[in-house]
């Protein structure tokens, strides 16, 4: 299994199937064909711990949003402020560029976190 449909199950829920062309290796099955949106009925947003979180100073969260379809500014912003509370968090995001993303195939956004001085 691919980094991109270990992603797409444990992120979106999707189930697998053995790839006869590369031998029995399994494949995430989106819903439709081009269809990244995990309910065929829109995109997806959900939210993940990085299993491989960057050396952080404590208290900093490392998670990741990821999408089933596109994710811009907008969407990003919006999510973050339903996740987080800006009163009581402060948090910085950035989505990495091309040659240095791990998961090529699916939309994310990496978004550090932790309680402002004043709300830990």
């Amino acid at each position: 299994m691919s980094v991109e449909d270990h992603v797409a199950t444990l992120a979106f829920g999707l189930p697998t199937q053995a790839d006869p062309a590369e031998g029995g290796k399994l494949r995430a099955i989106w819903p439709s064909a081009g269809a990244a949106d995990g309910d065929g009925g829109g995109v997806r947003l959900v939210w993940l711990d990085n299993d491989f979180p960057y050396a952080l100073q404590a208290g900093i969260q490392h998670r990741v949003l990821w999408s089933s379809g596109g994710l811009d500014e907008a969407t990003l912003r919006a999510a973050i402020a339903e996740q987080y509370d800006a009163a009581r968090w402060e948090c910085a995001w950035f989505v990495n560029p091309p040659a240095l993303k791990s998961v090529m195939g699916i939309e994310h956004a990496h978004v550090l976190c932790r309680l402002k001085a004043d709300s830990a």
